[in-house]
């Protein structure tokens, strides 16, 4: 997350998807995930990650939020 505060998303992204590898049971990786493919305009991108943190944890509020705001 130190990089996406340096303005540095694509560098935060690759970061969480090695840390995803790890521990890919890890909901609030995934979520992370999908906030930096929103903030680098890659929605469907984004909305698979949030998936993701709501298969692991279903009751994931903020990855809720963000797929209800996408919802047509």
């Amino acid at each position: 997350m130190a990089a996406y505060r340096q303005n540095r998303p694509d560098t935060a992204l690759d970061l969480l998807r090695k840390s995803a590898e790890l521990a890919p049971d890890d909901a609030t990786t995934w979520f992370h995930i999908g906030e930096m493919e929103y903030h680098l305009g890659r929605r469907d991108a984004a909305d698979e990650a949030f998936r993701k943190a709501l298969e692991l944890r279903p009751g994931y509020g903020r990855a809720r939020d963000y797929l209800d705001r996408r919802a047509p």
